[in-house]
């Protein structure tokens, strides 16, 4: 999972070993996720909820 900080959206991104679905199907190339996506990496399964959304963005404190 990355967040693209230019375009304020989060992707989730196939990785290597463990087998990833997004809404139930096998993760094959990047997708944005969104507040409520299901996500299953292993045994374990995952709603997605958007901390930065619209006006709401990721700083860094030295900012």
């Amino acid at each position: 999972m990355v967040y693209d900080e230019k375009s304020n959206l989060t992707f989730l991104v196939p990785g290597n070993g463990t087998l990833t679905y997004y809404k139930g199907e096998m993760l094959r190339q990047p997708q944005q996720l969104c507040s409520g996506d299901a996500v299953e990496i292993g045994e374990t399964k995952f709603i997605f909820i958007s901390f930065c959304e619209g006006e709401r963005v990721w700083k860094n404190e030295e900012e």
